[in-house]
């Protein structure tokens, strides 16, 4: 997985869907640093909506579970991921990814990359995703709000060789604008 680096700077997106969902999210926000899981209205993101998926944090569990994914992921993983676990998900990864979720859930911070790696079969791709946290109506922590546009390399598609990863930007929700 990349590697994180603390930031007080907004990263620059590069597609479009990712700037608009960001903008929705830090407009849910309504004077708070994290906005509401029922103040995400999908109607003002609905051009993102194929892009878009949550996963929810069960305290239970342990884990982060899926609970919205839109057709361009399942695309992408070849399957609907809804319902699954990280660890179904992500294998060896999932402890990880868990830590780092619930890092941005409980600092709260959002967490941006283009990444590059290799998703089933062999197939290669690039993404571009936004990690964004969401509270429930109770201010405690929901789960992770994220869009995830990727781009598959159709002429390549049996090249392995994986490009490094690039880092991950981090930002706290009290350096974004609104705060």
């Amino acid at each position: 997985m990349a590697a994180t680096a603390p930031s007080q700077t907004l990263p620059t997106f590069v597609d479009k869907k990712v700037a608009d969902v960001f903008a929705h999210w830090l407009a849910s926000r309504k004077g708070r640093l994290v906005p509401r899981r029922d103040d995400i209205n999908p109607g003002a993101i609905a051009a993102c909506l194929p892009y878009v998926w949550i996963y929810r944090w069960r305290p239970a569990r342990q884990s982060f579970q899926n609970v919205l994914a839109g057709e361009e992921i399942n695309y992408a993983w070849t399957f609907s991921i809804r319902g699954k676990f990280i660890e179904e998900l992500f294998g060896a990864d999932a402890p990880t990814l868990c830590r780092r979720w619930l890092d941005l859930l409980h600092r709260p911070a959002i967490a941006y990359g283009r990444l590059a790696g290799q998703i089933r079969q062999g197939r290669y791709k690039r993404a571009e995703r936004l990690n964004l946290p969401l509270v429930d109506n109770a201010g405690e922590p929901y789960g992770i709000f994220g869009i995830t546009i990727y781009e598959f390399d159709r002429l390549h598609a049996e090249d392995t060789r994986i490009p490094p990863p690039l880092d991950v930007v981090v930002v706290p929700c009290e350096a974004l604008p609104g705060a």
